[in-house]
């Protein structure tokens, strides 16, 4: 009873939702995945996918420079596993900017098999036209742009913060 939804505006200061107003803002659930544009790969700085941390030097700052330089000049990457909530986990460690970011990996036998899927059974048996192609390539080269990660938002988020910042519902809650 005493569990409240809400965002903090302001010191102790809290819009609180009920779970109605938070349902109507989250995206329709589809079959689907709609591509809108195509990108090099290259382009995209792998800080960009999902679980990507910034790791700081706690009290061993020269040692932690040392290693960012070493890594930034023999351009490598760090391996490493880490336990977070009883669970082992493996990353790479990789220098951005002077400072260590660590992407989570997942572990090769995570991953789900081409083989274990019917639904590529006979895709190397379609034919494919030299008109066919040459049109979806043209498709891909219209569609193609530079890659630029602010033109990407989360809808959900946004529309949360409009119902935030256009409530007038602003309440003071002690917490503990």
């Amino acid at each position: 009873d005493d569990i409240v939804m809400g965002y903090e505006v302001s010191k102790g200061k809290y819009v609180a939702f009920d779970k109605a107003e938070l349902e109507e803002l989250k995206p329709a659930s589809t079959r689907s995945i709609d591509v809108t544009d195509f990108v090099q790969l290259d382009e995209i700085d792998p800080i960009y996918f999902d679980g990507a941390y910034l790791v700081a030097p706690v009290d061993a700052t020269k040692p932690y420079a040392l290693l960012v330089r070493a890594m930034e000049e023999s351009n490598r990457v760090g391996i490493a596993r880490f336990v977070m909530r009883s669970k082992e986990h493996v990353a790479v460690l990789r220098p951005l900017d002077g400072a260590l970011v660590m992407s989570m990996m997942v572990y090769a036998d995570e991953l789900a098999k081409r083989d274990q899927f019917t639904e590529f059974d006979g895709l190397a048996d379609v034919e494919v036209s030299d008109k066919e192609l040459t049109m979806a390539e043209s498709l891909i080269d219209a569609l193609s742009e530079p890659f630029l990660p602010e033109q990407y938002h989360d809808t959900y988020r946004s529309r949360v913060m409009e119902l935030i910042e256009g409530s007038t519902q602003i309440q003071e809650i002690v917490l503990g």
